[in-house]
């Protein structure tokens, strides 16, 4: 919880994205090796706007750092499957690549191209999953999903995307209410064939949280549980 990025270089980070995934054996098990992984990550890195203040590169690893520890130490990844956990940690370290510095609000109140194009839904994170499917992974080198979809796959990477596509909007502030709503009921319910969603929803809203502020690391030992309910139930 302690892992503050700011401490670092933009470059020493890039490498934590293949050491977190490398801790579930997603790179054995999407076929994907280390040096790719690395390639890509320093790729995110230059795509994130360096004049943000906040929606940058040292931001989208937090998130990734802070998702690995909901998924980790708070008992997340226990009701995942590590296709799941792949498609989260994906989404968390390149929800805002391209960020402008600035929110949906004002892309929408200043009538922006990229408003336009989305036609005021979740402007910026529909922007990013356009660069992530776009530029980013047809990027020379930095295609995750190459040896997947030559082993006959297709399915899977069909199903990677499109979690992440899903986590990513998740992160609109737009959205943020209407996922308390569905954590709340879904808790009260406890329903264990939407835990998953229950699960992820949450997680991936480590968005909102600090990274190496100790005023702002609350207990999360009992995280999950206290989302998903008790299994015994």
């Amino acid at each position: 919880w302690q892992f503050d990025v700011l401490r670092y270089e933009r470059p020493a980070l890039v490498r934590v994205f293949s050491l977190i995934v490398g801790h579930y054996g997603i790179p054995e098990h999407f076929c994907v090796s280390l040096e790719r992984l690395d390639l890509f990550s320093k790729t995110v890195m230059e795509w994130h706007n360096p004049s943000a203040a906040y929606h940058n590169w040292y931001h989208g690893v937090s998130c990734c750092q802070m998702t690995f520890c909901l998924l980790k130490e708070g008992g997340a990844d226990q009701y995942l499957t590590r296709l799941e956990v792949y498609a989260l940690l994906l989404a968390a370290l390149v929800h805002d690549v391209d960020h402008a510095g600035h929110n949906n609000d004002f892309e929408i109140k200043s009538r922006s191209l990229k408003a336009s194009i989305y036609k005021n839904d979740a402007v910026l994170e529909n922007h990013s999953i356009k660069i992530l499917e776009n530029e980013i992974l047809k990027e020379d080198g930095c295609n995750l999903f190459e040896q997947l979809v030559m082993d006959g796959r297709t399915e899977e990477v069909d199903e990677i995307l499109e979690k992440c596509r899903n986590y990513i909007l998740w992160t609109d502030p737009a959205r943020h209410g209407t996922l308390l709503k569905e954590l709340v009921q879904l808790h009260d319910e406890k329903k264990k064939k939407k835990k998953k969603v229950g699960v992820c929803a949450a997680v991936v809203n480590c968005d909102c949280c600090k990274n190496g502020d100790d005023d702002n690391n609350c207990d999360h030992d009992d995280y999950t549980s206290i989302v998903v309910g008790d299994d015994n139930d």
